[in-house]
């Protein structure tokens, strides 16, 4: 059973929900799921909040679930900057955050926690594109995680990923991409570099 719903107030408020419910036929369990949002836009900023859920006995018959016994949270803001000048250079500048927080639907016990922020954010007049963020990170592992047999003790972890991220003209016939995040996690350290270039060929139809 699942049922959806969207509602607007007035030209700038919106907000959407989604909820579903199962009953195992075997146990007679019920679970249920679902995902709340609510939104305010306006021209030079913009907030949001999304909050879905998958409680322990959901059991969707068809697709997928994120997880069990789960409730995540992701407020969301940004503001909207267009710079006055016609000789700017920069043509628009978002900067803002995204916020993801995770929790057990049952005892509300801390799972997991990250916090996006995105300080430079800039859309240049001739279409390219720079980035540069840092991503702090809360980790409460109480279970037995071992990636690529590396096992991981239990316990709190905490770090800050690094990301810059730079495009020129994505439409034109040749365009280059270069990303770097860099970072420490558990016992080890990361670092990618993704230098990238593409060329576009464009043919007519005869």
């Amino acid at each position: 059973m699942t049922a959806d719903g969207f509602m607007r107030f007035g030209e700038n408020w919106k907000s959407s929900c989604l909820v579903s419910g199962s009953q195992d036929e075997q146990t007679g369990k019920f679970g249920h799921a679902g995902n709340v949002f609510a939104g305010l836009e306006l021209n030079k900023w913009y907030a949001g909040w999304v909050t879905k859920w998958v409680s322990q006995d959901y059991t969707p018959g068809m697709g997928c679930v994120f997880g069990q016994n789960i409730i995540h949270h992701n407020p969301v803001g940004y503001y909207v900057w267009r710079p006055k000048k016609e000789k700017s250079l920069a043509r628009r500048a978002d900067p803002g955050f995204f916020v993801n927080y995770y929790h057990n639907a049952s005892d509300g016990k801390f799972q997991q926690a990250d916090l996006y922020f995105f300080p430079v954010y800039v859309f240049f007049r001739d279409n390219s594109f720079l980035e540069m963020s840092l991503i702090p990170t809360w980790l409460n592992i109480n279970f037995i995680f071992s990636p690529l047999n590396v096992i991981i003790p239990q316990g709190r972890y905490f770090y800050t990923r690094y990301l810059v991220n730079y495009e020129t003209d994505q439409s034109r016939k040749m365009s280059a991409s270069a990303k770097a995040e860099f970072y420490r996690f558990y016992d080890g350290r990361s670092l990618t570099l993704r230098p990238d270039r593409v060329l576009r060929l464009h043919r007519m139809r005869p």
